[in-house]
């Protein structure tokens, strides 16, 4: 297995990548391409979530509180609705040392968010076995008490709209920067 994390001055502008063998017939391995194909987006938004707890541990309070309320499958529209409301939260703290600090890293963070085409490819072709692992552990949990099954749930569900609400940050941070560059670029063509 060969990693390489950064790479500078790829000729096919690849910044990084994981080059390893699998067995193909192997579900445990199928499962494994798909966290590794996924790997660039669940990685920064770890990132991003530790840098957002160590330099906006308010915002973070204010998001946990808007996401403890939602229930995701009564009302996902009003889910949805509660995670965005927490972006202009996000621009309140705009007059501190440490959202700047975050916005620049987030910026550099967020615009290698991005999948490769194999990286697409083999996180396809493992989320099949991925979401069938699911639905095994859904359907045992039901079946030995509702309550465990509630609890996964509900676990599940905290996870992702953290991981929502950290990827609709990243877009927020990605526009800006798209932004940014553009009114750079502005001056060049005039």
């Amino acid at each position: 297995m060969e990693i390489k994390l950064f790479q500078i001055n790829s000729a096919d502008g690849t910044l990084g990548y994981v080059n390893h063998t699998y067995n193909p017939k192997n579900i445990y391995h199928k499962v494994g391409n798909f966290f590794i194909g996924v790997a660039p987006i669940i990685v920064i938004s770890a990132i991003l979530y530790l840098m957002a707890y160590l330099l906006l541990p308010e915002f973070l309070v204010e998001l946990s509180a808007g996401i403890q309320v939602v229930d995701f499958v009564a009302d996902f529209g009003g889910a949805l609705l509660s995670i965005l409301s927490s972006v202009p939260i996000f621009f309140l703290y705009a007059v501190t040392w440490q959202w700047w600090v975050f916005l620049i890293v987030g910026i550099f963070l967020a615009l290698h968010m991005t999948l490769s085409k194999p990286d697409i490819k083999g996180a396809l072709n493992g989320l099949i076995f991925v979401l069938l692992a699911f639905l095994i552990v859904d359907v045992v949990l039901g079946l030995v008490d509702g309550v465990l099954l509630q609890g996964f749930t509900s676990g599940v569900l905290s996870v992702a709209s953290y991981l929502l609400c950290i990827l609709v940050l990243s877009l927020i941070i990605s526009v800006m920067a798209l932004l940014i560059s553009y009114c750079f670029r502005l001056p060049k063509k005039n």
